[in-house]
């Protein structure tokens, strides 16, 4: 198989994985829109890693210690099932207060680190992450791909997922942004909380 059509066709459904709403898109656009660029920016690196890394475990043969680790499904279904749930409920709850004072387009201290942890934990806990890296690569990507190929599909990977999530919170960031998400904050917050909890839920309630 031409190995053009390999790295193209695993690197497509990988963007449009990505590009899908889902809890990473509500974490990094929350982050983004309501704390800082630079809490999105966190988010944007941590889900970026977490993927990542999961994409690398598989791509390199090592999707069947993920397999033999099986037993650990439900425990991280539970896990990013019940932190989405905390998101959320963390989101209704401060959906009346005020935002913080800080310059939302500056690095402002320890925003980052808050949204890179917030961003790590969302993607290592959701099993659907472990499970799509299996599907795709076991899918669009042959046993006998080369090496260099499965780096180029990795890098590929790598520019969709940084490129998009930093896409997102650029936008979101923006001033415009900021003052429409200022007039209707309550809003906002407890629908994105709202969608987490779904999420979550969604998580605790999934069937093996």
């Amino acid at each position: 198989m031409d190995q053009a059509l390999v790295i193209f066709g695993a690197a497509f459904i990988w963007f449009l994985a990505v590009v899908s709403p889902g809890p990473n898109f509500l974490i990094v656009s929350q982050l983004s829109v309501a704390r800082s660029r630079a809490a999105g920016m966190g988010a944007t690196v941590g889900v970026s890693t977490g993927a990542l890394t999961y994409a690398s475990l598989t791509l390199f043969g090592l999707s069947i210690v993920l397999n033999q680790m099986a037993w650990l499904h439900d425990p991280i279904r539970i896990a990013g099932g019940a932190y989405l749930i905390y998101l959320g409920i963390k989101s209704w709850l401060g959906a009346r207060k005020p935002p913080p004072a800080v310059d939302f387009t500056d690095a402002a201290p320890g925003h980052f680190a808050h949204g890179l942890r917030v961003g790590l934990l969302t993607q290592f806990t959701n099993p659907k992450s472990i499970a799509f890296c299996v599907g795709l690569f076991a899918a669009a990507v042959p046993p006998s791909t080369p090496l260099w190929a499965k780096l180029s599909i990795l890098a590929a990977g790598a520019v969709i997922e940084f490129g998009w999530y930093s896409l997102v919170t650029m936008v979101l960031s923006s001033g415009r942004s900021r003052a429409f998400y200022l007039r209707a904050k309550a809003a906002i917050d407890r629908t994105v909380g709202g969608l987490l909890v779904l999420l979550g839920a969604r998580l605790l309630l999934e069937e093996n």
